[in-house]
């Protein structure tokens, strides 16, 4: 138990780096995500003006960039 307590110390200098490094990737993932909707809303294949044959190629589209 005691071994494992000191461990548990020895890495929390890589527990908080790791914490930040995952804080700033999801902060960087979540801009895309807000441009991506952005983009979706304004030019996606519910846009106006926006025929079914170009409606279906911008689905595929998205979903590619989604998944």
């Amino acid at each position: 138990m005691e071994k494992a307590k000191k461990k548990d110390v020895s890495l929390n200098s890589s527990k908080q780096l790791f914490a930040k490094e995952t804080e700033e990737e999801v902060g960087e993932f979540k801009k895309g995500l807000v441009l991506l909707h952005k983009q979706y809303k304004e030019e996606g294949p519910s846009a106006p003006g926006t025929n079914l044959d170009d409606g279906l190629r911008l689905i595929d589209y998205y979903k590619e960039r989604i998944l």
